[in-house]
């Protein structure tokens, strides 16, 4: 996901919380992202949860579909 010109409903989300989406779209699970960002995969959890709410969406796959709609996340 493309920090810098984001649609409206991705604009909400900070560089993080894309970058963590953006890893999301493409299939990772919460372990491997937080693993590659060196995080604790509470925090990549709670950046789940955050992003759900900013953006209505109901569940992970909804989140995903979300972004899916609004970006080019295969670059």
């Amino acid at each position: 996901l493309n920090a810098g010109a984001r649609p409206a409903p991705l604009a909400r989300l900070n560089a993080r919380e894309l970058q963590i989406l953006s890893l999301l779209s493409r299939g990772r699970s919460y372990d491997s992202i937080a693993d590659s960002l060196s995080l604790s995969y509470r925090t990549v959890v709670n950046a789940g949860s955050s992003m759900r709410r900013k953006l209505g969406a109901g569940s992970l796959a909804e989140l995903i579909q979300i972004a899916l709609a609004h970006d080019d996340v295969s670059s």
